[in-house]
């Protein structure tokens, strides 16, 4: 036969494995003896407060799960199926309940829907209807791409060099960053193969020397430059002085980054050359270790784990870690010649990445706008030739990477392919495309 707990029965924070309620329990509890596990307890609260907390949560997270078209074989009309989960099983994953669960489950459904019955008189939806499934609502990507813009008019039109608030989001954003990771896959789950590769992946990656190759190209305007290149490559290929560093993408005026690619096509795309240019690229070796956020893993990667939706945090926790996995999207935007203003949000990011994590980032890999499946890879000052900087605190005994000897190649543009992604007018619109939003099993949804 069923428990019936009461409105002032007690649960303890002992009958709870989820560490958000625990924690608020312990906040918010008295002592006496639990009706659930029938022990003296140090910390515990009323079912009626439990079910309190239970109902913000379910009404801001739980809503009627859609009803989707299902076509079986030997009927050409759908046959409609509710998605979702039953609520008492839902809420028995919210409260983690060690014991009598069931109990537990239905005793606070009971609770948290004393005050429906004049609500469905007025024609309104019970909270919790047993004979509903219900889903866990996603999270709008907006709500990610709200806060990271708020960041962007605030260093942009307010305080650039003094941001406090930039360095508290980054703060946020980069907590834990050498343990995130691309999470473990099922060898039940499809996944294209690149998918496959990189599971299990740190985003943060380390480069032993002889394990990575870097490749990087200058412009040739005339044979003068080009002899100075093949006389000295390793001094005219390499990142320039900081001041004749120019604005970069990860770098403001007048400090040096040096910027490359995984594979020669992409150094050379990246420098957008006309037909009939001249070009000469080579590969750099590393000759240090060196550790690398790679951007292009963060959209499938796992940040910190959201412990419980008890936490007071929680929703600014979930935002954050969608921000996290959005963020390669937001920073590899292409930026039209004369709009370097657009790069002060990365060139802080940057900054920070170098200065402030520990142990610091040397360099960031990121996916190229310039050639498909092609990746940049810039390294900060801390790692380069110290004959190319002025600040003293950057001095450093060797580079952690040099050129690759016998591998100048000059490049003439024959031709230049475009490609273009193409919209119809709807409604007046652009219309969407597939990969203009995506939103995984997980419910992060994001461009």
């Amino acid at each position: 036969m069923m428990e019936v707990y009461e409105e002032e029965s007690l649960f303890c924070s002992e009958c709870t494995e989820d560490p958000g309620l625990k924690n608020k329990i312990r906040q918010h509890g008295i002592n006496g003896l639990c009706n659930v596990c029938e022990e003296e307890a140090e910390y515990a609260v009323r079912f009626d407060q439990l079910a309190d907390w239970l109902e913000r949560i379910w009404r801001e997270w739980f809503h009627i799960g859609a009803e989707r078209p299902v076509f079986y074989s030997d009927s050409d009309k759908p046959e409609y199926e509710q998605v979702g989960d039953e609520p008492e099983l839902l809420i028995g994953e919210i409260i983690q309940c060690k014991v009598e669960e069931e109990d537990v489950t239905k005793s606070l459904i009971e609770l948290m829907s004393r005050g429906d019955q004049y609500e469905v008189m007025q024609g309104g939806e019970p909270l919790v209807d047993d004979c509903q499934l219900y889903q866990k609502r996603k999270l709008d990507h907006a709500e990610g791409e709200e806060r990271w813009n708020n960041f962007v008019l605030d260093l942009k039109h307010h305080t650039r060099y003094f941001n406090s608030r930039a360095i508290e989001l980054f703060d946020k954003l980069f907590t834990n960053l050498n343990e995130i990771r691309v999470p473990e896959i099922s060898m039940d789950v499809p996944l294209p193969i690149q998918g496959r590769i990189d599971a299990g992946k740190l985003v943060v990656r380390e480069f032993e020397p002889g394990s990575l190759a870097v490749f990087r190209a200058r412009k040739v305007g005339n044979s003068v430059t080009q002899s100075e290149i093949i006389k000295s490559p390793d001094t005219e290929l390499s990142n320039p002085p900081d001041r004749l560093a120019a604005e970069g993408r990860m770098n403001p005026k007048g400090i040096s980054y040096f910027y490359g690619a995984a594979d020669r096509e992409t150094c050379v795309a990246e420098l957008r050359p006309s037909i009939s240019e001249k070009i000469i690229s080579s590969e750099f070796e590393l000759i240090e270790p060196i550790r690398l956020l790679d951007l292009t893993l963060l959209s499938r990667a796992h940040h910190q784990r959201i412990e419980s939706m008890f936490d007071d945090d929680y929703l600014d926790r979930l935002v954050h870690m969608q921000l996290l996995r959005q963020l390669h999207w937001l920073i590899a935007q292409p930026v039209l010649d004369g709009d370097e203003f657009e790069y002060l949000p990365t060139q802080a990011m940057s900054e920070y990445l170098a200065r402030r994590t520990s142990p610091r980032v040397d360099g960031i890999i990121f996916k190229s706008v310039q050639r498909e499946g092609g990746q940049n890879i810039v390294l900060f000052p801390h790692v380069l030739r110290n004959e190319n900087h002025s600040a003293i605190d950057f001095m450093i005994e060797d580079s952690a990477i040099r050129i690759k000897p016998n591998t100048l190649v000059v490049h003439e543009v024959a031709r230049i392919e475009h490609n273009f992604k193409d919209r119809k007018i709807v409604d007046g619109k652009p219309e969407m495309l597939p990969e203009d939003d995506f939103c995984d099993d997980d419910g992060w949804g994001y461009h």
